[in-house]
């Protein structure tokens, strides 16, 4: 009897760590291939599902990074991407915010109109998915019927670790860090002229 004492002392914690891993490897699972709705229709997507779509069929699926002409410029982009700003930077510091200031860009959704059919499919990309959640609702509500938002973004989220020489900057996921092709090179066909 004492024998299977000692072993169930160790058999049960075992069995609920094991149990506990796969419900974790279910749960990522699931959320991994799950993409949630957003802004009225269009879906979330990481970086990595995105570059497979465009890869898919590059004719119809059209990558609009929203980031600002600097940003794209210096930053890098896919070299896939069209550059159209949802907002532009303005150079004006605000103290209470600790950051400068940007303002809407009036032309964007003429601009995308102009450039892009309501039946493409449009993969937007920003930094970080914030900016380009916006571009989705918008788009979307003018009637474009496939839209997806990257959300995360090029650069991705701020490193979480403490330890990390990155902490407080862009760097640990996005388009940048998963492996998809990305560049500095700027194709007059693609940038954004107002």
């Amino acid at each position: 009897m004492k024998r299977i004492k000692n072993r169930l002392v160790f058999l049960i914690p075992a069995v609920v760590v094991g149990v506990g891993v796969l419900l974790v490897f279910q749960i990522n699972a699931d959320w991994a291939g799950e993409r949630s709705v957003y802004a009225g229709g269009s879906r979330d997507i990481l970086s990595t599902e995105a570059y497979r779509m465009w890869q898919s069929d590059p004719e119809s699926v059209i990558i609009l990074d929203v980031r600002t002409t600097a940003e794209y410029a210096l930053v890098g982009h896919p070299p896939m991407a069209y550059n159209i700003p949802i907002a532009t930077w303005t150079g004006a510091f605000d103290p209470s915010r600790r950051t400068y200031t940007m303002q809407n860009n009036p032309d964007f959704l003429d601009a995308v109109e102009k450039r892009f059919s309501k039946e493409n499919t449009i993969l937007l990309i920003c930094r970080s998915g914030f900016r380009s959640g916006i571009a989705a609702r918008l788009l979307m509500n003018a009637g474009f019927k496939r839209v997806y938002n990257i959300v995360d973004g090029f650069e991705g989220n701020p490193p979480r670790s403490k330890n990390n020489f990155l902490k407080g900057c862009a760097g640990e996921s996005g388009w940048k860090h998963s492996g998809a092709p990305w560049t500095y090179e700027l194709d007059p066909q693609r940038v954004y002229s107002p």
